[in-house]
Formats: structure tokens, C-alpha cells, sequence
């Protein structure tokens, strides 16, 4: 069961072990992508080589401090994901860490992360943290936010190591949609105020 449990979690969450350091690589789209994310559509892409790599980019009418205040805001998290049944920050020094739980398909699985964020910079990357026992084998990704305009672009990288017996259409449709559901829960706070 236990081994079932952790090929399930790879349907909707990405799977590497350490966090990336520096400053995350910007999102490029191409014009009719960049005109849906302006309009304040989420565009989600997703790369399949042996990993998997989505990225998720939408233009948010808010400076890059209200939409990193929202993108941290974990909580609220738990009304914008519909898979997501609980979220519980824990205290692990300067970092930022959570504990997640989310229903794959038949079975919830947890996993603990830790997000090591500049907060100058505007970006966080997160990893899983390894003094914790997780359900899933591994996770990486960033979240980066960049002025431009009157507004900034909220950009969200994940990577993805799949398990083999999972139909890729699966599992890119759970994972695309949770991506728009949470960086459309950010935006929509972030405009908000809060």
C-alpha cells in the first residue's frame, strides 16, 4: 500500500531531492501565451524528457512585495487547491516550512517542505525537508516574481520525476490544474490586498 501511496503522489506533485540555489530562470512565452498571462490567465507548459518540468506564469496587477506576501501565504492555500486537505507551517528558523497533505486519486499522501526565499529578490526555492520522513521520495521547484509594468509576473517552476505506470494525460491534467488553481488563488489575493 505504501508503495502504491508513493507512485500516486507523483501524479500531482513534483519530485527531486535538494533545492535549486540563485535566482530562478525566468519563464519565456511566446506571444499568444504572454497576451493570456496579461490578460490573467495562468499558462501552464509542461517538458517531458525522463523528468517532467511544468512551469506556470500569469501577469499580476500588484508590486512584486503584495505577490510575494501572497505567494508565502500558505494557508489560504487550502480553499484555492482542490486537492490540497491540510496545510501546517512548522517552524524550522529562517526558512519557511510546511506540511502538506494532498489526495492523489485514492489515498492521501504528506510531505514536509522547507522554502528558502529572498525576500529582496522576490523569489523562493523550496525542496523537501530531509529531516523529515515524506511519502513522497523527493520535490524541488521556485516561485519568482518580476516587475514589470504596473504589475508583476508571478512564475511558479516545478520538476517532476513520474512513476512509469501513470497515463501521461493524468497525470498532466491533475497537475496543470493545480497549478492554475494555486497560482489563480495567489494572483486573486495579491489583487485583492491581501
Amino acid at each position: 500500500m505504501f508503495r502504491k501511496k508513493m507512485i500516486l503522489a507523483a501524479l500531482l506533485w513534483p519530485l527531486n531531492v535538494s533545492a535549486d540555489t540563485g535566482i530562478p530562470s525566468e519563464i519565456e512565452l511566446n506571444s499568444e501565451q504572454r497576451q493570456k498571462a496579461l490578460s490573467g490567465e495562468v499558462v501552464v507548459q509542461q517538458v517531458e524528457d525522463t523528468d517532467v518540468h511544468l512551469m506556470a506564469s500569469v501577469y499580476v496587477q500588484a508590486s512584486p512585495d503584495v505577490v510575494m506576501k501572497a505567494v508565502m501565504d500558505l494557508p489560504p492555500r487550502l480553499n484555492e487547491v482542490e486537492n490540497l486537505e491540510s496545510l501546517e507551517p512548522y517552524d524550522v528558523g529562517r526558512h519557511i516550512a510546511a506540511r502538506w497533505t494532498i489526495n492523489v486519486v485514492v489515498t492521501s499522501v504528506q510531505f514536509f517542505v522547507i522554502y528558502e526565499c529572498d525576500w529582496e529578490a522576490f523569489y523562493c526555492n523550496y525542496a523537501l525537508d530531509p529531516s523529515k520522513e515524506n511519502q513522497v521520495p523527493a520535490s524541488k521547484g521556485s516561485y519568482r516574481v518580476r516587475a514589470e509594468g504596473q504589475g508583476s509576473w508571478l512564475e511558479y517552476h516545478s520538476y517532476t520525476t513520474p512513476a512509469g505506470w501513470i497515463p501521461a494525460p493524468l497525470r498532466r491534467t491533475k497537475s496543470e490544474a493545480s497549478a492554475r488553481q494555486m497560482l489563480g488563488g495567489m494572483k486573486k489575493r495579491a489583487e485583492s490586498g491581501g
